[in-house]
């Protein structure tokens, strides 16, 4: 056995625990997910490394499923931070929100650096 490999399971082991320790301890129900996704690491490199008979058809649609699952997490990640924030995910980024879109209008409010605009004018993060 690879010594690296065998580390790198076992690292991916503790992945699996504090998952299910975010889900037991901090009601965190993503933790499901990442600990499916390191489940399923675990389950495909046991595979690989132990020549398991498996088709690579099957072993492709667990690493999608383990895809799949830890982008449901960091998704579910990324909406909780915004939603203890006081600005959304366009102000955050310095996206004029007025626009709907990233149209080129940027602004940084921490450093009063203005932007291009359509109209002429520039644009200030604190005209909002």
């Amino acid at each position: 056995m690879n010594a690296l490999q065998t580390i790198s399971i076992l690292l991916e082991f503790v992945v699996v625990a504090l998952g299910i320790m975010l889900v037991v301890g901090k009601k965190k129900m993503y933790g499901w997910c990442i600990a499916l996704t390191f489940i399923l690491y675990i389950f495909y490199d046991l595979a690989n490394l132990l020549s398991w008979h498996i088709s690579q058809e099957t072993l492709d649609i667990l690493f999608f499923m383990a895809t799949l699952s830890i982008l449901w997490a960091i998704w579910n990640i990324f909406l909780e931070a915004f939603r203890q924030s006081s600005i959304g995910p366009a102000e955050e980024f310095g996206i004029d929100p007025r626009l709907g879109s990233a149209e080129g209008h940027w602004a940084d409010g921490q450093t009063d650096r203005v932007s291009f605009l359509k109209e002429g004018k520039p644009y200030r993060s604190d005209d909002l």
